[in-house]
């Protein structure tokens, strides 16, 4: 071969691209694209500045209505925290349990609202325990009673002022009120002038008795007795001479006292009228250390002959439930 046929050979080899660098390069470009991709969605994150408030109303009302609240130990319920010792709270919620959304628990609902300096929450514990998140949320929460019966007119509304733009959501809930037991002309096969009542805190709170909604609660909630329509062996008036409590086999001692007719214990009213009201409430039963293991027996001790089946099991009376339908409003911004 020539010298010039050399030549022109060289000349044309030197447009070529050998495999190592296109293989390179390819490897480059996906790299490239991939990391420009990644990138490109972190920036759009970053330049978002707003915020779905209406969003945030909404989870906000779906934990108060749809949720209990719990504590760190589980027991007792957020609303016998005081506010010493919130951090033991984990969340707040206003259901009466989870298995009942939209139906609220009475005691709660009188604990998120209260006036009260004593058992008010600060703006910080809502934040962190209901609202959540980094970001400085402020908010205005409000609940009032759709059929103006009072029960709930004194509510006062938890949060800050609310200003002209603001995330908002609105549920229609059910609050609970204690609930009572109606005892009236029991069925006993032998008159006494003694009537015990047993109240196994075991069988109340793990037998399922009806929906969870008419479930007894004696411990949140308190008890509540009517006792009516007495078949008197001998006509005429009865008076209660004495009532004692029992609990675990141990009688209660006489300071702390529970209510008859209104009244402390103590002052055993006229029931000529056929009818006692018996009431201890969760005070007091947390008083006396009542757990829902434990056993109460309250004995009615009467001056005259009443035809009462005892003792009476506190599961066996009607349980009446009372629910007042209330609007809740949450705001945001």
């Amino acid at each position: 071969m020539s010298r010039r046929d050399a030549s022109s050979h060289d000349a044309n080899d030197s447009g070529l691209l050998s495999i190592d660098f296109l293989a390179g390069f390819t490897i480059f470009m996906v790299a490239f694209i991939f990391v420009v991709t990644m990138a490109s969605g972190l920036l759009v994150g970053l330049s978002s500045k707003s915020i779905d408030y209406d969003g945030v109303a909404y989870r906000t009302g779906v934990i108060l209505v749809e949720d209990p609240g719990w504590t760190v130990d589980k027991k007792p319920s957020w609303e016998q925290v005081d506010q010493y010792h919130t951090d033991k709270i984990v969340r707040l919620g206003l259901a009466l349990d989870k298995l009942t959304p939209n139906i609220l628990s009475n005691s709660k609902v009188k604990r998120f609202f209260s006036t009260d300096p004593d058992l008010s929450y600060s703006g910080g514990d809502y934040n962190s325990k209901l609202v959540f998140g980094d970001y400085p949320y402020r908010f205005n929460i409000s609940m009032w009673d759709i059929n103006g019966s009072k029960y709930y007119d004194n509510l006062r509304p938890v949060g800050d002022q609310v200003p002209n733009n603001y995330g908002y959501i609105k549920r229609v809930v059910k609050i609970r009120q204690p609930g009572y037991a109606i005892i009236t002309d029991p069925d006993g096969s032998t008159g006494s002038s003694i009537f015990t009542i047993d109240l196994n805190m075991d069988e109340i709170y793990h037998t399922t008795l009806t929906s969870p909604e008419y479930q007894p609660d004696p411990l949140d909630e308190g008890v509540n007795i009517s006792i009516s329509n007495f078949n008197l062996t001998t006509p005429g008036k009865i008076n209660i001479t004495s009532i004692q409590l029992w609990k675990d086999g141990t009688t209660i001692p006489p300071d702390l006292t529970f209510k008859v007719n209104g009244n402390s214990y103590l002052s055993y009213p006229d029931v000529g009228n056929k009818q006692v009201q018996i009431i201890l409430d969760p005070a007091y039963l947390t008083a006396i250390q009542s757990d829902e293991y434990s056993r109460l027996s309250i004995i009615v001790n009467f001056d005259n002959v009443v035809s009462l089946s005892t003792p009476y099991k506190y599961l066996d009376a009607q349980q009446q439930q009372i629910f007042i339908p209330a609007a809740l409003e949450v705001k945001v911004w």
